[in-house]
């Protein structure tokens, strides 16, 4: 029982955390396009972390109350099959996605992330079928 409590406050500390990177993010965006307009370079590493750490943030939130209504003893099976966490998993993989477009070496060209994104999919769905 006490690594089921300690699994819901790690997920909620982290939630909040996420939820406080979110915000700083947003204001540092916001606060650039105030000051100098909307230039893609500047932005784009400030956009796809925000991106990345917003689906964390919604996958962890959920599994944090998840976790919390369990570990009452309450039933909270629907919330597995609800489609926040396939919502929060798709965000954050299209922030990791441009978080990988962003800081990959130019050496390697600008469409490193097409072959990670096929790569990594590759590996799940072969793991799927194992």
């Amino acid at each position: 029982m006490l690594t089921a409590r300690f699994l819901e406050g790690m997920n909620g500390v982290l939630f909040f955390l996420l939820l406080f990177g979110c915000f700083m993010f947003g204001l540092y965006i916001a606060r650039e396009v105030i000051r100098s307009g909307f230039q893609r370079m500047p932005l784009q590493a400030a956009i796809s972390i925000f991106v990345l750490i917003g689906g964390e943030a919604v996958a962890r939130g959920w599994l944090w109350w998840w976790r919390h209504l369990v570990n009452r003893g309450l039933d909270a099976g629907w919330m597995i099959e609800d489609p926040v966490l396939l919502v929060g998993a798709f965000v954050e993989i299209l922030g990791i996605i441009c978080v990988i477009r962003v800081f990959a070496p130019d050496h390697w060209g600008r469409n490193v992330w097409i072959g990670s994104s096929l790569f990594a999919t590759t590996l799940t769905v072969l793991f799927f079928y194992i």
